[in-house]
């Protein structure tokens, strides 16, 4: 099990996030001028960790290049929309989708998380392959961006704020085989 920082943002518990990279480029949020997934002193920035949230959403600061990283992959396939999701890819009945490309979320303490692809490469049917990313826009959703569970799936979570810590080890929860 790796533990990072736990950060309290009001009622909830974030992270640090400090860059995310793409099958090992990285460097997509570290060169920024704002950090969107780091906490600033007055609460904001930062990743929220929620149960509660299915996607995972990330403020368009941090959207925009994380999408355009993974989408790189993804060109010569058709964009669709499926909600809540904005970025879908369409393959006929006898394409083959690639496998995902690998995405790492960096955090300030120098841990990495690495979600599986199926938790953020997500098949809708047979025909239709989409991001697991949510932008929330220009909405005032009164929230920073947040780990949903999708992201958060096959992974052990223990939350430790007797030692304001967020332990994660990546596990095989299926059973049976």
């Amino acid at each position: 099990m790796q533990y990072t920082d736990l950060v309290q943002a009001g009622l909830y518990y974030g992270l640090n996030i400090i860059d995310a990279c793409v099958n090992d480029k990285c460097k997509i949020l570290m060169n920024l001028k704002t950090k969107p997934l780091k906490f600033n002193s007055k609460g904001n920035g930062g990743v929220i960790v929620d149960t509660g949230t299915l996607p995972t959403v990330l403020v368009e600061e941090a959207y925009m290049p994380i999408i355009r990283a993974i989408d790189a992959f993804y060109a010569n396939f058709s964009i669709a929309k499926e909600a809540p999701f904005e970025m879908c890819y369409l393959r006929g009945s006898n394409e083959t989708f690639p496998d995902a490309p690998k995405l790492k979320f960096l955090f300030n303490d120098g841990k990495e998380f690495a979600p599986h692809p199926e938790s953020y490469v997500i098949d809708i049917d047979e025909n239709m392959t989409c991001l697991g990313f949510v932008n929330p826009g220009n909405l005032s959703l009164g929230f920073n961006s947040v780990f949903g569970t999708m992201l958060q799936q096959n992974y052990f979570w223990e939350l430790d704020l007797e030692n304001n810590r967020l332990g994660f080890a990546s596990s095989n929860c299926i059973v049976g085989s």
